[in-house]
């Protein structure tokens, strides 16, 4: 039996709506009423937090300040960003040295996720004025069709911001068959990307091909299922068409995720001009 299943046993852990493993070790019988009107709350509360490897804890937030404190195991990679995902950071908390804190404190409405750097990491996590689910929200995207123009503003912010947006108009845009599509938390617009039926290179004598293309997630909602959700949408709208197969042109930095999705990166590396180094990553249908 492995150090994290001790600790699962003996901490009396289970599982989180967000990922890994927890338990409540303290809720203050004091109460606060904070000023933004969410009623009355414990003045504090803290749990244990388990993840092992290949758990996460998904991208978050709450209405509190959260204060991460490491207890044992491997380092753990806290990703935080602020409410409107422009920006990203990411923190390791472990012992102390060697670039990393063992206390970190997300303020308030700031979005937080993690994953252990290795087999387990175990942290408490302390919540003032106290955790209430009801003051939880997880990161949750609506994807939906949207029009051309709506992609451009964060085509350019995320993909080719030394460019204006009047030149994110790409070639698929005014394909009359071509799906755009949005993922939106809360309303607000954080991931795209647009699809139409192109030839792959070296198959243009054959139809039934669909490019992807302009895939962009804010980076502050990078790595938390956003991209998966806009490729899934895209694979069911192709497949809907007769499509067999979808392509893209892929940068290097994205290479590891389009491979967990069963793209094959096909031919030799290649420049494109204000985006670097890409493959040619292709999925076929059964």
């Amino acid at each position: 039996m492995s150090r994290a299943d001790d600790l699962i046993r003996a901490l009396d852990l289970r599982p989180h709506p967000e990922g890994g493993w927890y338990a409540e070790v303290f809720r203050s019988v004091e109460t606060v009423t904070p000023a933004d009107g969410r009623g009355v709350r414990s003045a504090l509360t803290t749990i244990y937090f388990l993840l092992t490897a290949g758990q996460v804890s998904r991208l978050h937030r709450v209405l509190s300040d959260e204060v991460w404190h490491f207890y044992e195991g491997d380092p753990l990679e806290l990703i935080v960003a602020p409410g409107d995902l422009s920006r990203s950071a990411r923190v390791t908390l472990g012992p102390v040295g060697m670039g990393m804190a063992p206390v970190y404190t997300v303020p308030a409405g700031d979005w937080q996720g993690a994953r252990p750097l290795g087999n387990y990491t175990l942290v408490g996590c302390t919540v003032g004025p106290g955790f209430d689910f009801a003051d939880f929200e997880m990161l949750e995207a609506d994807v939906r069709p949207i029009t051309a123009a709506e992609t451009r503003p964060l085509r350019q912010q995320v993909l080719r911001p030394q460019q204006s947006v009047e030149e994110m108009v790409f070639g698929c845009d005014a394909h009359p068959d071509a799906l755009h599509l949005g993922a939106f938390q809360r309303g607000r617009l954080i991931g795209i990307t647009s699809v139409a039926p192109s030839p792959m290179p070296g198959m243009e004598a054959e139809p039934g091909s669909w490019q992807m293309r302009g895939m962009a997630v804010l980076p502050g909602a990078q790595g938390q299922g956003v991209g998966r959700q806009l490729v899934d949408a895209c694979v069911a709208h192709v497949k809907s068409q007769g499509a067999h197969t979808l392509w893209c042109n892929g940068r290097i930095s994205a290479l590891a995720f389009y491979t967990r999705l069963g793209f094959t990166a096909i031919g030799e590396e290649f420049v494109v001009p204000h985006s670097g180094p890409h493959f040619v990553l292709t999925l076929a249908f059964a």
